[in-house]
């Protein structure tokens, strides 16, 4: 029987934290650039940030719009997501339910595609990351770093360790069963949830974790610019559980309740 281990600790202690695709800069000699140093600095603004490999690559969001709206308390644009229909198997590129700022001074649905991939960017495979701790000064997020925060819920993430016998996935959710409200960026109806450094009872699994803040936070966070960059440090005690899950994970089409359903490690 496979042992459900709570985590105890600050979900936001650390200002460490996420960033998307992996992309190389190529310094090439142009006659309309007087140095090869300003075309550096070009190619190096266009290129992908710097990646968590394989980080937060799958969540579950397993209750409708509408189970949202009344668990978070928040009505407003729930026409633009009510469309949407629960999963837990979500991998990149689906449209999520996610929280922004509404323009009327309160907070709003809006349906968020997951990963960017701006036109300018010279490289092919959207971003689904960005780290805390640098988001805020790279070219590709710190626009929408100031002004464009969203929050996203989800039932659960998935993250995989590897091992002699492959690499095992494991839920990480919360013990009370209520969503994890993940911080995220967004800018032309795309999004990427931003990450951390794990804390020590799960980064065995993985070195990085989302950025988590609590119901109480997510006005601030999309609201509010230097707020939201305190908190980063802000005390936020969540109770949190992992186990290992169906290797069956793996694939997108395998979505249903079993996902979540915990298992001896290497069995499924």
């Amino acid at each position: 029987m496979s042992v459900v281990q709570p985590i105890l600790g600050n979900a936001l202690s650390d200002t460490r934290g996420i960033e998307g695709s992996q992309g190389q800069a190529i310094c090439r000699t142009e006659t309309l650039l007087p140095s090869c140093t300003e075309s550096q600095v070009l190619a190096k603004s266009l290129q992908a940030p710097e990646n968590d490999i394989n980080m937060c690559g799958r969540i579950a969001q397993t209750e409708t719009p509408e189970e949202l709206a009344e668990l978070l308390g928040v009505e407003l644009g729930l026409d633009q997501v009510s469309h949407l229909s629960p999963s837990f198997n979500v991998p990149p590129s689906r449209t999520l339910p996610a929280l922004t700022a509404a323009k009327q001074g309160s907070v709003q649905w809006s349906a968020l595609e997951w990963g960017m991939l701006p036109s300018w960017a010279n490289f092919r495979r959207p971003v689904i990351n960005a780290r805390c701790e640098t988001a805020h000064l790279k070219p590709m997020f710190k626009h929408a770093f100031r002004s464009r925060r969203c929050v996203v819920p989800a039932a659960a993430y998935y993250e995989w360790l590897a091992g002699p016998g492959g690499k095992q996935p494991y839920c990480i959710r919360r013990g009370n069963n209520l969503p994890l409200l993940l911080a995220g960026l967004y800018t032309g109806g795309q999004c990427v949830i931003m990450t951390r450094e794990a804390r020590t009872d799960i980064a065995h699994i993985h070195d990085r974790m989302p950025v988590m803040i609590t119901q109480s936070m997510v006005e601030v966070w999309l609201r509010e610019f230097d707020a939201a960059l305190a908190a980063f440090n802000e005390a936020n005690t969540l109770e949190i559980e992992f186990y290992p899950v169906s290797r069956r994970v793996g694939s997108p089409q395998f979505n249903g309740s079993q996902c979540l359903e915990p298992m001896e490690a290497g069995t499924g």
